[in-house]
């Protein structure tokens, strides 16, 4: 019988190699773990212990992307701080009668204007004509449709579907 401490370690050798592939599941890799579940002794063991390393390494790589989503907002608004910075700099060239644009050897950089289009306020996207309007595709209402249809009542269109999954503790 294999210790649990073995099969976490194996585990956790499964997950390195699943990173060593880029994250794909290849022939080769499910072969591996396929070859892996079938010399363990207690499959289930071995399948709860790996699915544990699996979460966790998720649960790291879930707050990875946080930190590095926040990461991004910081630099996204750096950027718009120096941008409005160097169009205040420009701006106040232009107001003292200098030409609103700056060429160096490394770079340039000039006022540009342009135009855009938003709703006036108080008016909402109906009011305005629909040929200004792109069409939204609709969306099922999962939820909404499932708590009806669980009350009995049948919705033209859609059918509930059961399935079965495994449940962990």
């Amino acid at each position: 019988m294999t210790t649990t401490t073995e099969l976490l370690n194996q585990g956790l050798e499964l997950l390195l190699q699943l990173e060593e592939v880029g994250g794909e599941l290849t022939e080769e890799y499910m072969a591996l773990v396929s070859t892996w579940m079938e010399g363990t002794g207690d499959k289930l063991g071995g399948i709860y212990f790996v699915r544990q390393q699996t979460r966790g390494q998720m649960e790291l790589l879930r707050e990875e992307e946080k930190r590095l989503a926040n990461r991004r907002r910081g630099m996204e608004k750096l950027l718009d701080h120096l941008n409005s910075s160097a169009l205040s700099l420009l701006k106040q060239r232009e107001a003292f009668g200098e030409e609103p644009k700056v060429k160096t050897p490394t770079y340039t950089a000039w006022l540009q204007s342009s135009k855009s289009v938003t709703l006036e306020e108080g008016v909402t996207i109906e009011e305005v004509p629909e040929s200004y309007r792109i069409p939204q595709p609709d969306r099922l209402d999962k939820a909404a449709a499932k708590k009806t249809m669980a009350g009995g009542m049948g919705i033209h269109g859609l059918k509930v579907i059961e399935s079965e999954s495994v449940r962990w503790r």
